[in-house]
């Protein structure tokens, strides 16, 4: 957020909550940018903007997500660079995964991922695909593949929604790609999005082959 500007231009209210709703136990660091700037030079002007944002989010998890701290940062001269790197630092190790072992099955399905995803347009496979990927790599049994994939999707190296019926059955090798899909449609290109509504024929105008197949509107 640029702490030069007011906090509505920068959207924090819209982020916090997008966060909430996709990774709702997820910690949050909110970084005041533009240190630098002539405003910010005023510590009383830095201190004032800092408490309001503290007391108007932090400490509201249940509407705005476990937010840590706010850092004031420039970029420009590094100022509170180092502060930001002791923060991640403390908030990486805290997290379930780590001090774990993965196994080495996991990390070559993982290359393997990486691997199909740059050959197939769209970068979209089947459960079934995705299990014979995982056989390939000596990873065998729905339970141990499942457990394997949604380490893999937290770590993004791919998207998996477990248990959403329709959308477990398939295995998107690349985030990015579903990005793509999604600015696709919330984009001032065209306008077939109306009131928040696009109708599915309007689909195939959008989303075109090979990247877009229709199999997959």
């Amino acid at each position: 957020w640029n702490m030069a500007k007011r906090e509505e231009d920068s959207r924090v209210e819209y982020w916090l909550k997008s966060i909430k709703a996709r990774a709702p136990n997820a910690p949050i660091l909110i970084f005041a940018t533009h240190l630098d700037e002539n405003i910010c030079k005023n510590k009383e002007y830095v201190n004032e903007t800092l408490t309001a944002l503290e007391q108007k989010y932090c400490g509201k998890k249940e509407t705005y997500g476990d937010i840590k701290t706010i850092l004031p940062v420039s970029c420009k001269t590094q100022k509170g660079i180092d502060n930001v790197h002791l923060w991640l630092e403390a908030i990486v190790v805290q997290q379930p995964h780590m001090g774990e072992m993965i196994p080495t099955a996991y990390i070559e399905l993982e290359k393997l991922v990486r691997q199909e995803a740059q050959k197939r347009v769209p970068p979209v496979v089947s459960w079934d695909i995705f299990t014979s990927m995982g056989v390939i790599n000596n990873i065998k049994g729905t339970e141990n593949l499942i457990t394997c994939t949604r380490l893999l999707h937290q770590l993004g190296s791919l998207i998996f929604f477990h248990n959403q019926k329709g959308l477990d059955e398939i295995v998107i090798l690349d985030p990015q790609w579903l990005t793509d899909v999604m600015s696709s449609i919330i984009t001032t290109k065209h306008r077939f999005c109306q009131h928040g509504r696009l109708k599915h024929n309007d689909l195939n105008q959008i989303w075109r082959s090979p990247e877009f197949p229709p199999q997959l509107h």
